[in-house]
């Protein structure tokens, strides 16, 4: 090399314009990698969100399997018939324990007990209506 001369690519490399394309180049690279960085981030807690739904899921399903189980059997429809209507067989009684009067829930329970059973007991239409119900339906 001659003392002075610079290289072709010396001076393509140096030039403002080759120094702004650079510049211009790495923004857009830099840019690029910081979407990618954020969409990692959110992708990585909506998987740890369907991760959760997914466990909250299968614990749904197995509660509602074994459910499915308990009432595949003519003791675990007797059962829940019994603890959701409150459904008795011929010659089964319902007792009432009633609680202290101190709570407020047990209270109001009670009484609302109390009032559901002196209704069927003193009315006699109503028991009526309701036994007629239960033989058409063949309870």
């Amino acid at each position: 090399m001659r003392y002075g001369k610079r290289s072709f690519f010396k001076r393509i490399s140096t030039s403002p314009l080759a120094i702004v394309a650079v510049f211009i180049v790495l923004t857009f690279l830099a840019r690029a990698v910081w979407n990618i960085n954020s969409k990692v981030k959110t992708s990585a807690l909506k998987l740890n969100q369907a991760q959760t739904e997914l466990s909250k899921l299968q614990t749904h399903q197995v509660d509602i399997s074994n459910e499915v189980s308990k009432l595949s059997t003519n003791e675990g429809i007797e059962s829940e018939l019994h603890t959701k209507y409150r459904a008795v067989k011929n010659g089964e009684s319902v007792a009432v324990i009633v609680g202290d009067t101190d709570s407020a829930s047990s209270s109001n329970n009670s009484s609302r007990l109390g009032n559901d059973l002196s209704a069927n007991a003193g009315s006699a239409d109503s028991s009526s209506w309701w036994q007629r119900m239960l033989q058409t339906i063949g309870l």
